[in-house]
């Protein structure tokens, strides 16, 4: 009986957030969201995760001329110019020898050494800051944090349901639920995407460097040369490895990326 009641009030919870509808800043889908974050939240967020991830990758470069240099490419002409110009954004450079580059919720960009040390020129790292541009412009890492809820919301209930986590009176079960999503949030599901939301990020990247006045060529190049690093590394523990894990590449992702460049180039008359 008791779990009868738990979960007949669960469900009245998850009903309150089923409703929720989430809009694309970029193409205007309409999406379901369990949490709709504003974007505000999505501010807070960034900024609380960013003093992490930098003293977590032993902090910002120490090249004040590099850095502005290349700030003014990743700020100014790309993400100032973006769907959501009006985000407060940042780059940092940092410094650590492994191969990554991400950003998180609200225009925070990052870009490590070890990366930058692999590219081949501006056009190639224009591109792969465009990519994450196009996360921060999509909200993908929002909707991360929905999944994340999701999932609070079926812990949640898997733990009323044996009277394991809580009494069953309905002002505990709802911070059950809203703890275990938090919970999730912060294990830093946002800078996890799916397939498709990497091919998107792909195509904004293209776009944003492009306009920034960039050879959308040298994006297919940048993707063949870490797939090659993927491969000479035989899937082992290595400098790569932060790539991959947020980045998955794969031969249909970079034929996909050459499609849409053929698509641009021809529209352009290049």
């Amino acid at each position: 009986m008791k779990s009868f009641i738990s979960l007949t009030v669960l469900a009245v919870f998850v009903i309150t957030l089923l409703p929720g509808c989430c809009t694309d800043p970029v193409n205007g889908e309409s999406y379901m969201c369990l949490a709709n974050i504003s974007e505000e939240d999505e501010i807070a967020l960034g900024q609380q995760y960013a003093p992490t991830f930098r003293a977590e990758s032993g902090g910002a470069y120490p090249d004040p001329k590099l850095h502005a240099m290349l700030e003014d490419i990743v700020i100014n002409k790309m993400a100032k110019k973006s769907h959501r110009a009006h985000l407060p954004w940042e780059f940092t450079i940092l410094n650590t020898s492994e191969v990554n580059a991400f950003a998180v919720p609200g225009g925070q960009v990052f870009v490590t050494r070890g990366l930058l040390a692999r590219l081949d020129n501006e056009a190639q790292f224009a591109q792969l800051m465009g990519h994450e541009i196009g996360h921060v412009s999509h909200r993908h890492s929002v909707r991360g944090q929905n999944r994340g809820v999701l999932l609070g919301v079926a812990v949640a209930a898997v733990g009323i349901a044996t009277d394991q986590i809580f009494d069953p009176d309905e002002e505990n079960i709802v911070r059950t639920v809203t703890l275990a999503g938090a919970g999730l949030a912060s294990s830093l599901t946002f800078l996890k995407f799916s397939r498709d939301q990497e091919i998107q990020s792909d195509r904004r990247g293209i776009d944003y460097a492009f306009e920034a006045g960039y050879d959308p060529r040298e994006s297919k190049k940048t993707f063949e040369m870490f797939r090659e690093m993927k491969e000479a590394s035989g899937h082992s523990e290595n400098l790569i490895t932060g790539l991959l894990s947020t980045h998955p590449l794969d031969s249909d992702r970079i034929d996909q990326i050459d499609e849409y460049i053929g698509e641009y180039l021809s529209l352009i008359h290049i």
